[in-house]
């Protein structure tokens, strides 16, 4: 079956205009094995990523993936859904406006680490930020999430057999 596989800067600085209309969404569905280095990094006016992981294998977002994103004077949203197996150091860094993170990898075939500083710095759009962990979580590491400056709501479910490792200032 065929898999999809985002290469390293495939869209880097691709979604920078200002326009008040414009909707800046990413929806990637199906089996996706990488999202690879910078591939969305600096696309501003992203508001919403989902990415739903129907594959066997996990998915593996790389370092910086998404990095400078979610500029927009929007609530911005991060879904992440399905097979997942890691969420690499400063995947997300610097989202100022990302309101909403939901990670749900309870059909994850193994536990998802999420790296140091993932999603730094972000948080700061209203007062009622939300992060959703689920599933199977081996490690959320340090500064994963650190300084949420609205965070509201913070739910972990883990369902993993192993413990749940939590870095320094994850939070």
């Amino acid at each position: 079956a065929a898999r999809i596989n985002v290469v390293d800067s495939a869209f880097y600085q691709t979604m920078t205009s200002a326009l008040p209309a414009q909707n800046g969404t990413l929806k990637i569905t199906g089996p996706t094995t990488q999202i690879g280095y910078h591939a969305f990094a600096g696309n501003t006016q992203l508001q919403s990523v989902s990415v739903d992981n129907s594959g066997s294998t996990g998915v593996n977002i790389l370092k910086h993936a998404f990095e400078g994103c979610f500029r927009r004077a929007v609530a911005g949203t991060v879904t992440l859904t399905g097979n997942l197996r890691s969420i690499g150091d400063s995947a997300f860094y610097a989202p100022t406006n990302l309101n909403t993170v939901t990670i749900d990898n309870t059909a994850g075939s193994g536990n998802l680490t999420i790296g140091e500083r993932a999603f730094m710095n972000g948080f700061r759009y209203d007062a009622n930020g939300t992060i959703n962990i689920s599933g199977k979580v081996s490690s959320i590491g340090t500064s994963a999430f650190y300084a949420p400056t609205n965070l509201y709501s913070l739910t972990i479910n883990n369902t993993s057999a192993t413990s749940l490792t939590i870095g320094t200032g994850a939070f």
